[in-house]
């Protein structure tokens, strides 16, 4: 059963495009969450996936560290890993993805993925440091 959801986080790697037998571009991101319940953080690797033309134009953007927000459908698959023990993966296929703020000495107020400067409230965020990465 997928789910659609937004989530925001950091990159864990480089965007990876890679291209299906058919010739359509798959771009794949692997992206940490955080979740903190009972003052404790546990941190989530979502296994991103967005197909097109628009996902091989993203992933020059995309850098590991990069904060971004991914809309789209999720689902979890619970397997078991050579250990034996129970392994969860979660993916989603992302309809959306938006650039979040950066931590770059040139821009100290964050930046925003949408041309227009409208909705998200991404560009008035203040800028992550190193301490609030998951990794």
């Amino acid at each position: 059963m997928a789910i659609h959801a937004t989530l925001s986080g950091r990159l864990g790697a480089d965007a990876e495009v890679d291209r299906t037998p058919n010739g359509h571009d798959v771009l794949k991101l692997s992206v940490a969450t955080n979740d903190f319940r009972k003052g404790e953080k546990q941190t989530y690797w979502i296994r991103v996936a967005m197909y097109g033309q628009r996902a091989a134009k993203l992933a020059q953007y995309l850098q590991k560290g990069s904060f971004v927000t991914c809309a789209g459908k999720v689902w979890v698959d619970t397997w078991e890993g050579r250990d034996g023990n129970a392994r969860t993966t979660i993916y989603m296929d992302a309809s959306d993805i938006e650039l979040g703020p950066r931590a770059d000495a040139d821009n100290k107020q964050g930046y925003s993925g949408r041309q227009n400067g409208g909705g998200g409230g991404y560009g008035t965020q203040p800028t992550p440091n190193d301490s609030d990465l998951p990794y």
